[in-house]
């Protein structure tokens, strides 16, 4: 019996090992038609588009009548591969969508151009993912489609010919090697004459070189016009690259001639502690940078991540708006924030006005925490917010994305704040916060969205911090390339075992390139008797034309 049962467990075990290697084999077969029929939908600037690949190892932007943008593809795909993308229409909802002002809307499309020629990166890692996700379904459907097919031969031949032909295999084993390797190094073969490249590429376009494109060609009409406005468009781009490249260095030197002045160490080094903090081991305290409204300026990530290194900051806080319009052409923008903060430091995002549901999925693809009405603990400290209830798109004004008002969000807000142990009240919008102020509910609330800082202060029962804009956006102004006003981000520590805000500094950056590291600053005593916070109002959904008339408690504010 013993041996019977053996008999059956390794009669078991190659019924598995064959059903196996068939996967295998299937899978192996599968993967250059899965690779080779991938193609996916996303937008190249403002544009929609379709990108399939092919294995001519050139990324090839085919712009229909006018030409082609060709570049090499070595860097970004696997050997061999080439993507060809096939530009589209621009979409409706990109720019100011149903607005008369034409020039604005065209002035957010060359903004959409000028933020993806920066930073191309962003939009070929969106894409990779896009197209290994792709290829994997394809992948499997194939396998599926295969495993079918020989179901369904099994059935039809029936045992008695699977078995004749069983033994004939075992007769002519070398036969079917023979023919299964002929089949692979046929296979090969076509593959490898596709890639097989004796010419060398032509060599591209004198204007790209030293920027992201560089090696890139333009064919066609376009050809024509390229040399003669490219110096232009290098002039503007290098002119964006130098200014945020200077801007990092100073802000480098600044650090590193206050650590001399100080006395302590190298960058990540955290010693510096005023009062109350002076009473902290630097390990009981959590340190995090926040920034706010961003707008899709691509260059200010690479500084931020500067004072990221720097400063030894170890939680990132975006408070939302880091695009224009939350179009999904604008995911790029999404991707280059979250590319420049080290993989190691935690990110928590809250959606503002002009980002969307599309902007939020984008933040989670790019490894964001993103607050939706819910808590989430970084460092001791306890969060809690939800995305802001409006959309509004520049040049159009502002619409309801879900089924509340701004009344009942802020009402909400002040419930939640009620019924649960938070530390911080994590919103867009700082009105919304003020009800849960005025009751106690909220130790603190951090906030952004009027493009100017409103320093830590007493507001009923808590205290309310506005951080300034990140991006430099100034009221109705486009943030692609050079800053235009000072661009801000705050450092704050929290003592990890109460969760409550310790001290704060803000890290300015200005149009003339310098850089001020301001003081460190002790947060407000938490107050002894209530301080009246400015009543939220009806708060009304405002045109952007018409922020900087918006008194709000704080005089003229910018959104």
């Amino acid at each position: 019996m013993q041996a019977l049962r053996r008999m059956d467990r390794a009669a078991a075990a190659r019924v598995v090992l064959r059903w196996v290697g068939l996967i295998v084999a299937l899978a192996v077969l599968a993967l250059p038609a899965a690779v080779l029929t991938s193609s996916v939908d996303r937008h190249f600037g403002p544009h929609e588009a379709r990108y399939s690949l092919n294995l001519s190892g050139e990324i090839v932007v085919d712009l229909g009548p006018l030409g082609a943008v060709v570049m090499p593809a070595e860097g970004h795909l696997p050997a061999g591969l080439g993507v060809h993308a096939d530009i589209r229409e621009i979409p409706a909802d990109v720019g100011a969508a149903g607005s008369t002002d034409s020039i604005g809307s065209l002035s957010q499309d060359v903004a959409a151009y000028g933020t993806f020629f920066a930073q191309p990166h962003a939009l070929i890692d969106d894409i990779t993912r896009a197209f290994t996700t792709d290829i994997l379904m394809r992948e499997l459907a194939f396998v599926v489609a295969g495993l079918v097919v020989v179901l369904a031969l099994r059935l039809l031949l029936g045992p008695p010919r699977r078995a004749e032909l069983k033994d004939k295999a075992r007769r002519h084993p070398l036969t079917l090697t023979t023919a299964a390797s002929c089949a692979a190094l046929l296979v090969a073969a076509g593959l490898i004459a596709q890639t097989w490249e004796d010419q060398e590429r032509p060599e591209g376009n004198a204007v790209f070189a030293g920027t992201p494109l560089e090696g890139a060609r333009v064919t066609g009409r376009l050809s024509a016009v390229v040399d003669e406005v490219g110096a232009l468009v290098t002039e503007y781009y290098e002119e964006n690259e130098e200014f945020y490249a200077e801007a990092r260095a100073n802000l480098r030197a600044a650090w590193e001639m206050e650590r001399e002045e100080l006395g302590f160490g190298g960058p990540g080094h955290r010693p510096q502690l005023v009062p109350p903090a002076h009473s902290y081991a630097a390990e009981d305290l959590s340190t995090f940078l926040m920034v706010a409204d961003l707008h899709c300026n691509v260059g200010m990530p690479e500084v931020v991540r500067e004072a990221l290194l720097q400063s030894g900051a170890e939680y990132y806080l975006d408070a939302g708006d880091i695009t224009m319009n939350g179009t999904e052409a604008e995911n790029y923008c999404v991707d280059a924030a979250a590319a420049a903060v080290p993989e190691h430091i935690p990110k928590l995002f809250v959606k503002g006005n002009h980002d969307t549901e599309e902007t939020a999925d984008a933040a989670r693809r790019a490894g964001f925490e993103v607050l939706e009405d819910e808590e989430i603990e970084l460092g001791g400290v306890t969060f809690y917010g939800d995305a802001d209830p409006r959309y509004t798109q520049f040049g159009v004004g502002s619409t309801l994305e879900r089924d509340e008002d701004q009344a009942q969000f802020t009402e909400r807000m002040r419930q939640e704040a009620c019924t649960r142990d938070i530390d911080v009240l994590f919103l867009h919008d700082p009105r919304y916060g003020f009800p849960a102020l005025s009751a106690g509910c909220a130790p603190l609330v951090l906030a952004g969205h009027w493009h100017r800082a409103v320093l830590p202060e007493v507001q009923g029962r808590g205290i309310l911090y506005v951080s300034s804009t990140t991006g430099g956006a100034l009221a109705n102004a486009l943030t692609p390339g050079p800053l235009r006003m000072d661009a801000e981000m705050t450092l704050m520590r929290f003592d990890r075992q109460t969760g409550a805000a310790v001290d704060y500094r803000i890290i300015a950056v200005h149009p003339d390139r310098s850089v001020t590291l301001g003081p460190w600053t002790p947060m407000p005593a938490p107050p002894a008797a209530p301080v009246p916070a400015p009543d939220a109002g009806e708060l009304p959904a405002q045109e952007p034309e018409e922020a900087q008339n918006d008194t709000g408690p704080r005089g003229p504010a910018v959104i």
